[in-house]
């Protein structure tokens, strides 16, 4: 039997937006500079699928913070919008019992390598303390983070 050959996947960008971004003043916090060194990163994404308008939407929410005596610290974070239109979403990608889409991982793993650094780069651009600025952000694993992805259906 000849293997079925898997449908091209084309897609574009129809939005990126940062929705908001804070920062927390570190001697308010009463947080060191000195010893902020790495960090912890909380990423939260939750994945909007539109059939009709063929649109994928993830809503994130990133925060960066510090522990201190086991207590995490909020420093800074962002909030962003990411849009991208599938072209022939519904025809392309197969689908479960339960009549959902099942896109494949590694796609899903190129978009949000494409979120990540549109985020980065809204972090760089949007943070004005400039102890912030030498803080380090850290890799993303993309398949743990892809298991961490709330869909929701619109």
């Amino acid at each position: 039997m000849a293997e079925q050959k898997q449908p091209k996947i084309e897609f574009r960008i129809e939005n990126i937006e940062r929705i908001s971004c804070f920062e927390n003043d570190l001697n308010e916090l009463n947080v060191n500079k000195d010893k902020i060194g790495m960090g912890n990163v909380n990423i939260i994404i939750r994945m909007h699928v539109n059939e009709k308008s063929n649109l994928l939407k993830f809503d994130t929410n990133v925060t960066f913070s510090h522990i201190k005596k086991n207590i995490n610290i909020d420093l800074f974070g962002i909030k962003t919008s990411h849009i991208f239109e599938i072209n022939n979403m519904s025809n392309i990608f197969p689908r479960d019992d339960k009549n959902k889409l099942i896109f494949p991982e590694d796609f899903l793993q190129t978009l949000l390598a494409l979120i990540i650094g549109s985020i980065r780069g809204m972090l760089v651009v949007s943070i004005t303390n400039k102890d912030y600025k030498g803080i380090y952000l850290p890799v993303v694993n993309l398949k743990e983070l892809l298991k961490a992805i709330l869909p929701q259906e619109n």
